[in-house]
């Protein structure tokens, strides 16, 4: 619209239409790629075969 508008008027307008931004989940520093692999799986196998 070419007028300037304060951050805040901006996040209450998101707010209020109850938007948000979509992140990405973190991870824990001390997380092991090949664990959580390996765990997906075996995790995968248990539930094919209930």
């Amino acid at each position: 619209m070419g007028q300037p508008v304060n951050k805040t008027t901006i996040y209450r307008l998101l707010d209020r239409h109850q938007w948000r931004k979509v992140v990405p989940r973190p991870s824990h520093p001390k997380a092991k790629q090949s664990e959580q692999s390996a765990f997906k799986k075996t995790l995968k196998k248990k539930l094919n075969n209930s």
